[in-house]
């Protein structure tokens, strides 16, 4: 029971130090933002739960009861509690939670370089579309307009003229 606590103790210190403000920034949908809440929220129980049943209880005095109430009518209370077994919580368990803990950390910096990685290619497509959109003919588009754009298409008409290939690129 003394492992359980401590386990408990560890996953709510790790977890009161968690950037929960910083990680409210990156978050973009309402969903997100109140699972995120509703984390807070559940943070808050375990910490309350945490300082409320934090210590091991006082033991019960039997004796002090029977002198009050009567050996006959405690003795089978006594008898209940001194048969009860608690599960105790195991150290593979505990061992087997802090490689848990270990893995999501290394999680949360496989999702970080994808972030970065992300970030970087949206770069480059807005770049993309920003020269897309430059280079971008319509109807009203003119043939200066089109040499202005692309100075290699002015250069292969001139050639094409002086060298009287007027059905070239027709077929």
């Amino acid at each position: 029971m003394l492992a359980g606590r401590r386990l408990v103790s560890a996953g709510v210190r790790s977890f009161s130090t968690a950037p929960l403000q910083s990680l409210s920034e990156l978050l973009s949908s309402e969903e997100a933002k109140q699972e995120l809440n509703r984390l807070r929220g559940k943070l808050g129980e375990i910490a309350k739960l945490k300082a409320t049943y934090g210590e091991e209880p006082a033991a019960i005095d039997f004796e002090y009861y029977k002198s009050k109430l009567g050996p006959e009518l405690v003795a089978p209370f006594e008898s209940t509690f001194t048969a009860l077994e608690f599960p105790s919580v195991v150290e593979a368990e505990v061992e087997g939670a802090a490689a848990d803990a270990k893995a999501s950390g290394e999680h949360v910096a496989e999702a970080d370089s994808l972030i970065a990685a992300s970030k970087a290619r949206i770069a480059e497509l807005k770049t993309m579309i920003a020269t897309m959109e430059a280079k971008k003919t319509s109807e009203t588009t003119t043939i200066a307009d089109v040499y202005e754009q692309f100075p290699e298409i002015e250069q292969e008409v001139d050639e094409e003229i002086n060298n009287h290939e007027w059905s070239k690129d027709t077929i």
